[in-house]
């Protein structure tokens, strides 16, 4: 036997029950088993140890070197926390907002998101919600009711939730698990949802997580955390998806797999684990269904710069919080997107510029005295040519006329460069700076325009390059172009924004974020065809003019005064806009 068993292949496990017998065979292959978990465990601490230190190592480094963060070519910059108060977090439980920050950035899934506004909630529960970023969302997409996220640390300096607490997303602080009274606390609602949270919650609690969860669910559950075999930091309790479903099929919620099939659909492809771990549960089978988001409602794979890009665009706030941490030196190499506006001003006159009546002429100039430090580009169309592709606007014929050929250029213009355009026919009464960047607080703006049946103007628009807004419209009108149907309407721009409107959560959360200036007091001058040309100007036309409340009047060369040489406009209302302007300008100049 001996013998027999020295031929045998080193590792030859499955032959050994033939060398030996009886209770050596047990003994031996439980032997063999112990021996197997403990150097694979030993393998897994020495693995972590060896990380831990390097992350140490690399932290200390860093701290000491005191290196500023790099800036990108996208105006983006990439950080680390060197906070005190950072966790590494890598023995699961809670997280302060910077570690979130540190390990994963942002790591916001538009489309996940957009998927939880369009089951049309009115009231909302995040377990887990780290700095609160979906239940903002939902906030901003219309949810009305209550939006609660349960987080153990304190998340209100992201920028997200109000300290006060007197609105909606309010944070829950407390560890909700361990506090029974603090579970009876809270209201079921009609969507709960935790995203990749459980996996860091020791396993002792999760029944707890999993009868908490379902108690609070009047409708729906969206659900994912990791799976065994995920990489990722903090993870201690790892599930296949299958088990994750049984715990709460055990707790009397019901599989809903159309509505999985949904999410996984809609979650954007950068966030791989949400399409592969993510499932929906429901108080009952009748709830399922299909679900479809915009497709501008979710984002294509892209780079991880661009993917937190779109996210600091969708959640200003949390980028001016984070920018905050930045002056008091609390972050180091994270990356986060600045912002950065392009002061570019685009007027265009198709005919040239020499051309131009002479009110188009001292529009332009306006823009020129009052804004010195932005750069004034007059295009026409011999000059378009120079910064975007004409085989991406339309050509003029008899199906796209002037007004239609300069909605396009306009909106591929911002989305390309990014800026400002304004019509040829707008003068500029306030500097941009004065007022534009607190009213624009993510990356689009526009006059709201209560008598235009879409809500909107596009005399004025102003846009960061690439922003959500400008790429949307840009592309919802291009394609309305292209369609054999198009009718030539007037407004098609506006109404092709209106749709967007109506069918992307997106456009509505990017249109809350726009501090609504009406467009009626820049119209004023306009209306009625006769106040510009007032020979003497009224005493409400100059309180107007004078009131820094309106930044700019929308004109036109079509008035019959305003075809007048300039000369014979001295004593009327247009004059005295002039004239007032002027006064600005000396205060620029003289740095007032």
């Amino acid at each position: 036997m001996a013998k027999r068993h020295e031929r045998l292949p080193v590792g030859a496990i499955a032959s050994i029950p033939r060398a030996i017998g009886g209770h050596r065979t047990i003994l031996f292959l439980t032997i063999a088993v112990l021996v197997l978990v403990i150097y694979t465990q030993k393998k897994r601490e020495r693995e972590t140890d060896k990380l831990l230190s390097e992350f140490l190592r690399e932290s200390e480094s860093i701290n000491s070197r005191n290196i500023s963060a790099p800036v990108t070519d996208s105006g983006s910059e990439v950080l680390r926390s060197s906070d005190s108060e950072h966790s590494i977090g890598s023995d699961g439980g809670a997280w302060s907002w910077m570690t979130h920050m540190y390990h994963y950035g942002l790591n916001f899934d538009l489309g996940l998101a957009s998927f939880l506004a369009a089951l049309n909630p009115e009231s909302a529960i995040e377990f887990g919600c780290g700095i609160g970023l979906y239940t903002q969302f939902l906030v901003q997409s219309g949810v009305q009711g209550p939006v609660l996220g349960l987080e153990p640390n304190d998340m209100s300096s992201a920028g997200v939730f109000n300290e006060t607490k007197a609105t909606y997303p309010r944070q829950v602080l407390g560890n909700v698990l361990e506090n029974l009274q603090e579970q009876d606390s809270i209201n079921a609602a009609d969507l709960v949802y935790s995203i990749e949270v459980a996996e860091h919650i020791e396993e002792t609690l999760l029944p707890i997580l999993i009868s908490f969860l379902s108690s609070k669910v009047k409708k729906y559950l969206i659900f994912s955390a990791g799976r065994r075999g995920q990489g990722g930091t903090g993870h201690i309790s790892l599930k296949p998806k299958n088990e994750w479903i049984n715990l709460f099929e055990r707790s009397g919620l019901k599989f809903l797999p159309s509505l999985t099939e949904s999410m996984q659909a809609s979650c954007d492809e950068n966030n791989g684990n949400h399409i592969i771990n993510g499932f929906v549960m429901g108080k009952a089978l009748s709830l399922d269904r299909r679900v479809t988001v915009h497709k501008i409602d979710r984002t294509d794979r892209v780079s991880k710069e661009k993917h937190e890009s779109i996210a600091f665009d969708i959640f200003p706030n949390v980028r001016h919080a984070i920018n905050n941490a930045v002056v008091e030196n609390k972050f180091q190499n994270i990356y986060i997107d600045k912002g950065r506006f392009q002061k570019i001003i685009w007027i265009f006159w198709d005919k040239g510029w020499e051309k131009a009546p002479w009110i188009v002429q001292e529009c332009a100039a306006s823009w020129a005295r009052l804004n010195p430090t932005w750069n004034i580009t007059l295009l026409d169309q011999s000059t378009l040519g120079k910064f975007i592709k004409m085989d991406e606007i339309p050509p003029m014929g008899r199906k796209m006329k002037l007004q239609g050929y300069a909605d396009v250029i306009r909106l591929l213009l911002l989305k390309t460069h990014g800026g400002i355009w304004a019509d040829a026919t707008v003068y500029c009464r306030l500097p941009l700076d004065e007022w534009l960047f607190s009213s624009m607080k993510s990356d689009f703006f526009a006059f709201y325009n209560p008598t235009n049946p879409y809500n909107v103007s596009s005399w004025f628009l102003a846009s960061k390059k690439n922003g959500i807004v400008s790429e949307a419209w840009y592309a919802a009108t291009w394609k309305e172009y292209s369609n054999p149907d198009y009718d030539g309407y007037y407004f098609f721009m506006h109404r092709e924004y209106g749709k967007l409107m109506k069918s992307s959560t997106l456009m509505k959360v990017q249109w809350r974020h726009i501090q609504p200036l009406s467009a009626e007091r820049p119209h004023f001058l306009q209306r009625g065809n006769t106040r510009i040309c007032e020979h003497s100007a009224s005493v409400e036309s100059k309180e107007i003019i004078v009131s820094k409340q309106v930044p700019m009047f929308k004109l036109s060369f079509k008035f019959p005064c305003l075809n007048q040489s300039l000369s014979r406009m001295n004593e009327s209302t247009f004059s005295f806009l002039k004239q007032s302007t002027a006064t600005v300008v000396r205060d620029i100049l003289h740095g007032n």
